[in-house]
């Protein structure tokens, strides 16, 4: 019997369904002769070429499970087609700049390879990569590509791209605006800025933004103006912890204070599992200017 319980990584099924996929997966896949090494939520092959199972996840939610093994096969079909067909970076630089995003990814995702050593670290634990669009999945950059198309066009194309990025909901709740949208909007917090005049018409953000992004495709903000914004931040801290563990493409359980730029990471993990806030000499002075006393 199916248990109703969320599985984790991919909470579109139940665990016992979660299994079953992967299972297949990885059969259907070896028996096509591709040795793959399937993770919670995406598989990589030998080539450590990531592949995400989310969307195949949500193909077969509804469906018999007698019914999985002709769609994991089609699904198979097109990743392998992708992967034996023409090699999408082997283009002119010109015909990626369109599909090529900076993309955010939680440290402890990424596989153990050396050709991602041109990644940057925009605040602890989680790294910036670039990533290409591709019908079924998105394909990371690796060293090699970014020296043959240009670290310095490829990323100027990434945030270009990430402008263009619009949450599909948003929602306030407790002074926090809720983001919601793509598998890049939450990338979008390299833009942080323009997503807040976008979204609420901030212009000028001298006390800086409170800001989380529990998962890929989510953001939470809010930006300090009065007394009251230490309520939101002892909203967003739970918020964030809890939509990170419960969430495709987790990023981060932290809450960061973005400053003219940079992000400073408030909050803490102990050693007995509880989160804590730990405020520095430039937000102690966030503190001193918006509460008497």
């Amino acid at each position: 019997m199916l248990t109703n319980d969320r599985d984790s990584s991919l909470p579109a099924l139940s665990v016992n369904q979660a299994r079953i996929l992967r299972v297949l997966v990885k059969s259907t896949m070896t028996k096509a002769g591709h040795e793959v090494t399937v993770h919670g939520d995406h598989f990589t092959d030998s080539s450590d070429f990531v592949y995400g199972l989310d969307s195949l996840s949500r193909k077969v939610k509804d469906l018999p499970v007698k019914d999985w093994p002709a769609v994991v096969e089609s699904h198979a079909t097109t990743l392998r087609a992708t992967v034996q067909g023409p090699d999408e970076f082997d283009v002119p630089t010109e015909d990626l700049l369109e599909r090529t995003y900076l993309r955010l990814y939680e440290n402890a995702s990424l596989p153990d390879v050396d050709w991602l050593s041109y990644g940057y670290e925009p605040f602890p634990g989680v790294t910036e990569l670039l990533a290409l669009d591709l019908p079924e999945t998105v394909a990371m950059f690796n060293d090699d590509h970014v020296r043959r198309h240009g670290l310095e066009t490829l990323r100027e194309a990434g945030l270009r791209n990430l402008r263009k990025v619009v949450a599909d909901d948003h929602a306030e709740i407790d002074g926090i605006h809720h983001l919601v949208g793509s598998v890049h909007l939450a990338s979008t917090v390299l833009v942080l800025d323009e997503v807040v005049r976008r979204t609420t018409g901030e212009q000028d953000l001298p006390n800086g933004v409170l800001v989380a992004v529990p998962c890929r495709n989510r953001l939470m903000y809010h930006v300090p103006s009065d007394q009251d914004f230490p309520t939101s931040l002892n909203s967003m801290i739970p918020m964030a912890v809890t939509v990170h563990s419960s969430s495709v493409g987790p990023l981060s359980p932290h809450v960061f204070w973005w400053n003219d730029g940079e992000f400073h990471r408030l909050t803490f993990e102990t050693d007995d599992g509880a989160t804590v806030v730990y405020v520095g000499d430039e937000f102690t002075e966030v503190f001193n200017r918006l509460i008497p006393g």
